[in-house]
């Protein structure tokens, strides 16, 4: 697996040869960090939260909670980021299922843009491709509603695995492997953290990392 120091365009090159090498017959695909860069995503829900927050609060505690949001999301803070937000800013109007709702329902500008390596996979190469996620099933599909350019993702079925059992369990990867006729050695799962490749190793499937750094 490439260094942390590969740039992205570089490290979408090498990930979607490494697909290429490996000539799957299926790919399941992880979405957040793996189809596009969930950073774009949280950023904007920040900017937008801050704006209920400045109502409350006034503007330099809303930046601060610009600050604390996007710091502890990227540091893995993700199951208690709500509530810990609502508490560090002795919230009054916005509660942690408004934060829940809001990400749910949020509209990026733009749309979420499509990895380099996703964009030529999708592109290029015509074999059955579904994502697998573990994220709240409403949030997930919100999500992939502003994937873009959605034309490319047409033909992609979006499985929610808290539908079966979530990742690591195999049971999600399982039924759409079964769905597609293959055996797991005939296909790749593609994945951002452990719980993805551990997801493939109980499957049976192959693994590749979909960042350029161990988790």
């Amino acid at each position: 697996m490439p260094t942390a120091q590969s740039n992205t365009s570089d490290f979408d090159a090498f990930l979607f040869e490494q697909i290429r090498a490996n000539n799957p017959s299926g790919l399941i695909l992880d979405m957040d960090d793996t189809l596009y860069w969930e950073s774009g995503f949280v950023i904007e829900f920040a900017r937008q939260m801050r704006g209920k927050v400045l109502l409350e609060k006034g503007g330099l505690q809303a930046d601060q909670f610009f600050n604390f949001f996007t710091e502890n999301w990227s540091r893995g803070n993700r199951k208690s980021i709500f509530q810990l937000s609502v508490l560090e800013f002795n919230l009054e109007t916005v509660s942690a299922s408004d934060f829940l709702e809001s990400m749910r329902s949020m509209s990026v500008p733009g749309g979420l843009a499509l990895r380099h390596w996703a964009r030529r996979t999708l592109t290029e190469m015509s074999i059955p491709i579904a994502i697998l996620t573990n994220g709240d099933p409403v949030l997930q599909k919100n999500k992939f509603s502003q994937l873009s350019p959605e034309e490319l993702l047409r033909n992609v079925d979006l499985i929610c695995a808290k539908d079966y059992e979530a990742k690591p369990s195999a049971m999600g990867a399982l039924k759409i492997i079964k769905n597609w006729g293959l055996a797991p050695d005939e296909v790749l799962l593609i994945g951002d953290s452990q719980v993805d490749l551990d997801c493939a190793k109980n499957a049976g499937c192959g693994f590749l990392w979909s960042v350029d750094f161990m988790p």
